[in-house]
């Protein structure tokens, strides 16, 4: 398995420029993806929420502490780097710290003179705490000493990393997520319906939503009619026809739709069906609140309701 290991290198900027640079070529060439701010230096509380990202997607810590203290936050009142290495300690990453030993004789700016206090405070507590501390005194000492430690603490210590997968198994991987991404949709609206069907069938349970209708064949061939009658089920009736109800039908048109539809769910062949036994299924449907029906200069019109018409579409 391919796996490479992300490492934050936190340190004060301007007295490290060259040891860093040295360090990042030496983690990329030792198949690392290194992580830090080298395009700027954190100096404000919105860069610092950024550098906590970056910090959150690492497997290690690395902070390399010379003689500066660093710039300071005016809310904490205490350097970004010591900001860094807090937050690190608190996601209880794998700290690994490189603190240089030789201080005597050392220029310093105005600001770092002042700041000397807080510099010795963090320097001891670093010092005092934190068991893969090294020291050092040199580059040629730090470089390899950095790249060692690290080592040892992936072999005792491994953490997630990041896998770089193959290319037609990331193909592969993406063409699955899309189906299960439509089949995730395909559920959604199985449940839709499911959940309209629950609700149309509660209607239908308030009333009696079976009924024996009773119709009239003709044989062609013998020329006779014969009688007969069906059980239809008022629910099964209603998701064939609604369909058809999307435009209202007057009197005669309904009856012809009724008849289809009997004939159709019962398996009947119907060429006429009681007028009476019509009138029922007509009540027992507009009960439903499905189908509405509506009085135009006398004559009435039937027609699918908002519910009906939401019901009858998904179903």
């Amino acid at each position: 398995m391919n796996k490479r290991f992300q490492v934050f290198i936190s340190s004060t900027f301007y007295d490290l420029k060259e040891e860093r640079k040295a360090i990042i070529e030496s983690l990329l060439n030792a198949k690392y993806i290194p992580a830090g701010m080298e395009t700027f230096s954190a100096s404000s509380d919105e860069q610092f929420n950024y550098i906590k990202k970056i910090i959150d997607d690492c497997d290690y810590y690395i902070l390399i502490l010379k003689t500066n203290y660093g710039s300071i936050s005016s809310s904490t009142g205490i350097s970004y780097t010591e900001m860094e290495y807090n937050y690190a300690m608190s996601k209880k990453m794998p700290i690994l710290a490189f603190v240089y030993d030789q201080l005597e004789n050392i220029e310093l700016s105005n600001r770092e003179k002042k700041n000397r206090a807080l510099f010795f405070e963090f320097r001891d507590r670093i010092l005092s705490t934190n068991r893969l501390c090294k020291m050092w005194t040199s580059s040629l000492e730090l470089i390899p000493s950095v790249m060692e430690s690290l080592n040892e603490e992936v072999q005792s210590n491994p953490q997630i990393g990041w896998i770089r997968p193959d290319f037609y198994e990331q193909y592969y991987l993406i063409e699955e997520i899309y189906k299960l991404r439509e089949k995730k949709e395909e559920i959604e609206k199985i449940i839709d319906v499911l959940n309209i069907r629950k609700g149309a069938s509660s209607n239908f349970d308030k009333i009696d939503n079976k009924l024996f209708v009773h119709g009239i064949r003709f044989d062609p061939i013998r020329e006779k009619e014969s009688g007969g009658e069906v059980l239809v089920d008022v629910d099964k009736l209603f998701m064939e026809i609604g369909k058809n109800l999307e435009t209202i039908k007057n009197l005669s048109e309904m009856k012809i739709v009724l008849r289809k539809g009997i004939n159709k769910i019962c398996e009947s062949c119907f060429d006429y069906i009681n007028k009476e036994d019509i009138n029922k299924l007509l009540n027992i449907l507009c009960d439903t609140e499905y189908v509405r029906m509506v009085l135009n200069n006398g004559e009435e019109y039937f027609g699918l309701s908002v519910m009906g018409k939401e019901y009858s579409n998904i179903v």
